[in-house]
């Protein structure tokens, strides 16, 4: 009887599975647009004769989610027949960049950046490009740099993605500090990187201004100074930078060199 019991659950879920079970005649494509019938026939992953289950319905709507290419969409099956109504999403037509005189700054935040033109516009790409395009600032010392994003809607449904940006002033260095267990003097070590505090002579000097690259070339060039005098266990820590006011930065290295 036990056995019984615990046979009757099985028996009842195959049979469930068989009833939503149809077998796939023929394809209904609506909403579609620039994305051919074809093209999203081949997308859902199915055959016609195939058994369709409802979990396979679920993975062609997953499917075709994926894609990047449509806004929603609705899957369903009736008479044999797989329903798939699909919204597009627009394409970009152009992503125009204002504030912006340098080519070569534009052509590397066009790199970095997930929404390209003549792609789909998907609205959930363009929080991440934000954060990634004010890395890149960052990364060159704008570290004030503010960006707005509007989209400008075409009758084609196309649209413009048009960025605002005001890079603002490069920061500046106004002092660097070492701490930790670092053996030697500042004055050595100042020697030793290639980041510069901000002084009134420094007119032509692209040290003083705080870029993450030229941060981590002086971190290398630490290590190597503290490995070349023994000390082969020294660990230079993550730099980090303090905002002291709205144009100046402190930079704090911290270093424990271990033992010689």
């Amino acid at each position: 009887m036990k056995k019984i019991f615990l046979y009757i659950p099985l028996f009842l879920f195959f049979v469930s599975q068989l009833t939503y079970a149809e077998i796939l005649k023929d394809y209904e494509i609506f909403g579609n647009d620039r994305v051919s019938k074809q093209t999203i026939i081949n997308f859902t992953n199915s055959d016609i004769g195939q058994d369709l289950l409802e979990k396979d319905l679920n993975t062609i709507l997953k499917e075709l989610y994926n894609t990047t290419f449509f806004e929603n969409v609705v899957v369903d099956i009736s008479a044999g027949t797989l329903k798939v109504t699909v919204k597009e999403y627009p394409i970009i037509q152009e992503i125009i960049f204002n504030g912006l005189k340098a080519e070569k700054q534009i052509k590397l935040l066009k790199e970095q950046t997930s929404l390209k033109e003549k792609n789909p516009y998907n609205k959930l790409f363009v929080k991440q490009d934000l954060k990634k395009m004010l890395d890149v600032f960052k990364s060159s010392g704008f570290y004030f740099a503010k960006i707005n994003v509007s989209e400008q809607v075409n009758d084609n449904n196309t649209v413009n993605i048009i960025y605002d940006i005001v890079p603002g002033d490069k920061a500046l260095i106004k002092e660097i500090k070492f701490i930790g267990n670092k053996i030697y003097k500042n004055r050595k070590l100042h020697s030793i990187i290639t980041t510069e505090e901000n002084k009134f002579w420094k007119v032509l000097s692209k040290g003083k201004y705080l870029d993450t690259n030229r941060i981590n070339l002086d971190k290398r060039l630490l290590k190597n100074f503290y490995l070349n005098k023994g000390y082969y266990l020294v660990n230079v820590e993550n730099a980090y930078t303090q905002i002291l006011d709205k144009k100046n930065f402190s930079l704090t290295y911290k270093i424990d060199a271990g033992k010689k």
